[in-house]
């Protein structure tokens, strides 16, 4: 089971980066804020699978895909942190 955390958390996080530079540099689909805000939720998400998939790791892959995910997710999660905070600061 947790196996399988570790990749959704990996996917996850890849649609999360992917939506989060489309939104900052193609396009505003939704009201910025409210995009940053789901885009944090999925960050969010994909760092608790990724902590959860840990415990599954088996081989050197699966350690890199789960050290890979937990700190893209949580960086990613700090900074778009700081925008919907800024942006609920000046908004």
């Amino acid at each position: 089971m947790s196996r399988t955390l570790n990749i959704w958390s990996f996917l996850i996080m890849f649609v999360c980066f992917g939506l989060f530079l489309t939104q900052s540099l193609f396009l505003q689909v939704l009201q910025p804020s409210i995009g940053y805000q789901l885009m944090l939720a999925l960050a969010l998400l994909a760092f608790f699978l990724g902590v959860i998939g840990m415990f599954s790791i088996d081989n050197w892959k699966a350690a890199f895909r789960s050290i890979l995910t937990i700190f893209f997710s949580a960086s990613l999660s700090v900074v778009l942190t700081f925008i919907v905070f800024i942006s609920l600061l000046f908004g």
